[in-house]
């Protein structure tokens, strides 16, 4: 980037169609807690993805993360939004783009949704708001969806936000990288490109857990013994293939 990216202007809030995304705040803590209270059963089952969503939540936790986050985005280290129903106010989850580098222009997307909620297709639309704020704002030239390999609500909606199933990984280990932040394997799929899923059974390395609060040993094992699927935009792609 050529100026620093505390200095770059960044919208209050987004506006979509249905829903107003912004920054969490000072006082969010109890709306964002009582919905994941609602989804709690759903969060757990991904804790290598979700491992906040294991211990048991408390008030002071998510005010707490809720002020962090609000100081975050002003310093631009993350960009958590919290979504809400435009008519009615109603949270109904939150997304974000987080772990980037400013220099190659990466950005990781993640979300959840409040269970009540799903199926009415708000992550979607709020996921491809972000998205677009990538890629306008930061002129993103890598954007990454990682997501647990059983999860086929949250790979789904992947690919209904353009992205492209790339390849399935042990959770945790990295794929080499090359100079300015290019991957090896890249492709330069359109936008309604097929997804090319792997024919690997998804039984291996599959650890059963319930709803209960899990050890933080527990967690490690889980993730050990996760497999994501890596999804990365086919715009973003094409751009690095063309050198971008």
């Amino acid at each position: 980037m050529s100026r620093a990216p505390i200095l770059l202007d960044m919208p209050g809030q987004i506006d979509t169609a249905r829903l107003t995304l912004r920054p969490p705040g000072a006082g969010d803590g109890a709306l964002v807690l009582t919905a994941v209270r609602d989804s709690l059963a759903e969060l757990r089952q991904w804790p290598a993805n979700l491992p906040w969503a294991v211990p048991e939540p408390s008030l002071e936790a998510f005010e707490s993360f809720c002020r962090r986050a609000e100081a975050q985005y002003l310093l631009r280290e993350d960009f958590t939004f919290l979504i809400r129903h435009s008519a009615n106010g109603h949270l109904v989850g939150a997304c974000g783009l987080h772990r980037f580098d400013w220099l190659a222009r990466r950005f990781e997307i993640g979300y959840w949704g409040h269970t009540p909620s799903l199926g009415r297709g708000y992550l979607s639309e709020a996921v491809c708001a972000i998205r677009d704020l990538a890629l306008r704002t930061f002129h993103a030239r890598r954007l990454e969806i990682f997501t647990d390999a059983r999860n086929h609500r949250s790979r789904a909606l992947a690919e209904r936000c353009g992205f492209t199933l790339e390849h399935i990984r042990p959770h945790g280990t990295q794929p080499p990288r090359r100079r300015a932040g290019r991957l090896r394997g890249l492709h330069a799929d359109g936008l309604n490109s097929a997804a090319r899923f792997t024919k690997q059974t998804q039984t291996d390395n599959i650890l059963e857990l319930n709803t209960a609060p899990q050890s933080e040993a527990a967690c490690r094992r889980a993730r050990r013994n996760v497999r994501e699927a890596v999804y990365s935009h086919a715009r973003t792609n094409k751009m690095l293939a063309q050198g971008a």
